[in-house]
C-alpha cells in the first residue's frame, strides 16, 4: 500500500513538473515531512525542477490551492 501511495504522489509531482519548473506545495504539517521527502526525491531525479514545501496547515493549503498561491495542497483531513 505504501508503494502505491508513493507511486501516485511521485507521478503527480512529475506530471505537474513537466508543465513548469517551479512547484509550490503547501498544507498539512502532518503530511509536510512526506511531501518534503517526495520533493527531494523528485528534484534529485529531475534537477531542472524546483519544489518548495510549506507547512501552514491543511486549511491554509486548501485556500492556497483555490487562490492560486500553491500548485499542490496536502491535507491530513477531509475538506471542510
Amino acid at each position: 500500500m505504501k508503494r502505491i501511495i508513493a507511486l501516485v504522489a511521485t507521478t503527480a509531482l512529475v506530471g505537474v513538473a513537466s508543465a513548469q519548473t517551479k512547484i509550490v506545495i503547501d498544507g498539512s504539517t502532518t503530511v509536510g515531512p512526506i511531501a518534503k521527502a517526495f520533493a527531494e526525491y523528485t528534484m534529485a531525479a529531475h534537477p531542472e525542477v524546483n519544489i518548495s514545501v510549506s507547512e501552514s496547515g491543511s486549511g491554509n493549503g486548501a485556500k492556497g490551492l483555490l487562490n492560486g498561491t500553491c500548485d499542490i495542497a496536502d491535507m491530513s483531513r477531509s475538506m471542510k
